[in-house]
């Protein structure tokens, strides 16, 4: 083995997982170590996860072997730095596997009373509780986050507790907390994405999303946009593929179908080729859900659709209120009333403070309406506008306010549905190339039109 490391450097450094196994075989438990360390950072920068995750479990065993010392807890905590980075990407971030790691490296940052790297191990924790959907519990990890992040006082670190914060808030549906912290840390989000995998995804992407539903669909657009620019900056295929999941949400909020596919597609082929299970899922689901939108394509959709809410399932997201309003939107286009009204109830059942639960109302006050029970559609419609009015989800507010404006108008009270429409409508100032303020601007001037 000496001979090879010395006479042929070559084989040493282009095939270090060669060396390490040599070493390991050998019974060389330093050398194997080295080895095995030096091969998991190569496969880990070139973004090769499933590599990656082999060499950390090998350098993992051997260093767990040696004698517990602090130095021994210093090295395996800089191990489990990555580690948990690709667990998280290979298995998803609710992934029993991956909340443990990162647990244990908490764990030994505490021990170490290393700062930094405190709030990178703290926010894989939160990163694990927002992706099984325990808002409350990642909401006080946040803060956490947060608070250490200002005692190391770095840009990039600080980055990093703003993306939490701007993603818990934003799924809490405090969505001015959410604008708030994006507006404290925008700056900050890409020297972030440097050090922790998603935190620039999460910022602009969710920042994204927040700016929509707060009734700004251009800002949205414009702030999704930094989001792509950024993950390709960086060069990182975890971080695009998350940001083109995120940016396929963006265009089914939008209601543009054709970039929802095309977002959603890229995100597919690119999780799908590195092995990010559940941005896979995510995306998929996404994809299946735009080609189903216009009910030319739901044979083909429906697969898809259903493959990827089993993946989210199995990474605890599939029990939130959006993807299950999603899905029970898509089964009644299918023609599966009865099913999408047991889909939409999952969905309102779910979480009192999700983000979407006001859409959930609207969309079954749609099914109800199929089905001709006016009064429980009216209802619900109203329970909608008066919830995202509670929350400043202006988006919201205004699809809920169309539903119930047809509804008026059907009953030939034209007069309370223009009232109703109008103020809406008058509040945006942009975005007036967006579906939902193109089927506004129609329906009033039906209403203003009495002839």
């Amino acid at each position: 083995m000496e001979t090879i490391t010395q006479n042929f450097p070559s084989v040493a450094e282009e095939q270090p997982e060669l060396i390490a196994r040599h070493w390991t075989e050998a019974g060389e438990k330093e050398l194997a170590l080295a080895a095995w360390k030096k091969a998991a950072e190569i496969a880990f920068e070139r973004h090769a996860f499933k590599e990656a995750e082999e060499e950390y479990r090998q350098a993992l065993t051997i260093i767990r072997t040696l004698p517990e010392t602090s130095e021994r807890e210093a090295q395996e905590l800089e191990l489990m730095i990555r580690f948990v980075q690709v667990l998280q990407a290979t298995k998803g971030w609710a992934a029993p596997e991956a909340a443990d790691a990162a647990a244990r490296a908490q764990t030994l940052a505490e021990k170490t009373n290393n700062l930094a790297q405190l709030v990178l191990q703290t926010t894989g924790l939160f990163a694990t509780l927002v992706a099984s959907a325990d808002y409350p519990t990642a909401s006080a990890v946040a803060d956490r986050v947060l608070d250490l992040a200002k005692r190391e006082g770095s840009p990039a670190i600080l980055g990093v507790a703003h993306s939490c914060q701007i993603t818990v808030c934003y799924l809490r549906a405090d969505l001015n907390g959410a604008e708030n912290y994006f507006a404290a840390g925008s700056t900050m989000l890409e020297p972030a994405g440097k050090i922790f995998s998603s935190a620039l995804g999460a910022g602009f992407g969710y920042g994204s999303h927040t700016a929509w539903m707060r009734g700004f669909p251009d800002t949205a657009r414009d702030r999704m946009r930094r989001a792509i620019a950024g993950a390709t900056n960086l060069q990182s295929p975890f971080e695009l593929a998350y940001v083109q999941w995120l940016a396929a949400g963006l265009q089914l909020f939008l209601r543009n179908f054709e970039l929802a596919k095309t977002a959603a597609a890229a995100s597919v082929a690119l999780s799908d080729e590195r092995g990010f299970q559940l941005f896979a899922a995510g995306a998929r689901l996404f994809l299946g859900l735009a080609e189903a939108a216009d009910g030319h394509q739901l044979d083909a959709a429906m697969p898809k659709i259903y493959s990827g809410f089993r993946g989210l399932e199995e990474s605890a997201l599939g029990s939130t209120t959006s993807f299950l309003g999603w899905l029970a939107a898509v089964e009644a286009l299918a023609g599966k009333a009865a099913q999408s009204l047991e889909t939409v109830e999952r969905a309102l059942q779910a979480n009192p403070t999700d983000y979407a639960l006001p859409e959930a109302m609207r969309i079954r006050g749609e099914l109800l309406l199929s089905q001709q029970r006016t009064e429980a559609a009216e209802e619900d419609f109203r329970d909608s506008i008066a919830l995202a009015r509670n929350r400043g989800a202006k988006a919201w507010e205004l699809r809920s306010a169309i539903s119930l404006a047809r509804l008026l108008k059907e009953r030939g009270e034209r007069t309370a549905a223009q009232d109703l429409l109008a103020p809406i409508y008058g509040w945006f100032t942009e975005g007036f190339d967006t579906a939902d303020l193109k089927d506004a601007k129609t329906l009033l001037h039906e209403l203003n039109n009495r002839a």
